[in-house]
């Protein structure tokens, strides 16, 4: 389990982790349609030539607690542990990341912040992509990471509601996905039906550790271009 302090490296949960884990999850469990997925903004998953965009959000209360648990229930295993002795620590700081024993950022804690439960990211989300925030795509999904408990009645009670707030837009969204820890709900909005895939540990250990390893990778290539540009600038001086 990775911990707070003592020098520990945790990676950090940004929206691109999100987005590559739920991209992971769509073109594995629910289609190879989502396979080309690439990681864009408004939306947030693109695949320009099959029209098809993602928008990828969390809905849960907020605070620490709940953002730790649904790290570690997407991971599938305890990944976040944060030992009291460095709780007031966190605390003063924001809700912050450690990184080689240094607490940073207060971006974490406002990223975590923007999370609100379901009815309202709903709500706000339909309304941008209406707008046409998102661009025009011919099949528009909002995908959802929820620490709700939501029964079967709760997923079609979502999807009526949602269908009847986006009627009179003339942008609206084809598909909602609502991951659930161990279940990933797909709503077909147009045809008003529901899919439950049921996610098993080891899977959702195994688009854990590919979205983090492409947050990794992702990191040294940004360091290895840095350091390019530096070697540039020295040349020309």
């Amino acid at each position: 389990m990775e911990k707070f302090g003592n020098g520990d490296l945790l990676p950090k949960y940004d929206t691109c982790f999100f987005e590559r884990y739920a991209k992971e999850t769509l073109a594995d469990l629910v289609s190879a349609h989502y396979a080309g997925l690439v990681n864009r903004d408004r939306p947030d998953l693109q695949d320009t030539s099959l029209g098809i965009g993602i928008e990828v959000t969390r809905a849960m209360r907020e605070g620490k607690a709940e953002a730790h648990e649904l790290i570690n229930d997407v991971a599938g295993q305890r990944i976040i542990d944060v030992p009291s002795e460095v709780s007031s620590s966190v605390n003063a700081h924001g809700y912050g990341f450690v990184l080689n024993g240094q607490l940073i950022g207060r971006a974490e804690r406002e990223y975590w912040e923007r999370a609100l439960p379901l009815q309202h990211i709903i709500e706000s989300k339909v309304a941008k992509v209406a707008n046409g925030f998102y661009g025009y795509f011919s099949e528009f999904g909002l995908y959802v990471f929820s620490k709700e408990t939501l029964s079967t009645q709760d997923v079609l009670s979502t999807m009526d509601w949602m269908i009847s707030l986006q009627k009179p837009n003339r942008l609206a969204y084809n598909y909602l996905f609502l991951l659930q820890s161990t279940d990933l709900w797909v709503c077909n909005l147009d045809r008003r039906e529901t899919h439950r895939f049921n996610i098993p540990v080891a899977k959702r250990q195994t688009y854990y550790n590919i979205a983090i390893t492409s947050h990794e990778n992702h990191s040294e290539l940004q360091r290895q271009m840095e350091r390019m540009r530096q070697a540039k600038g020295n040349d020309n001086e």
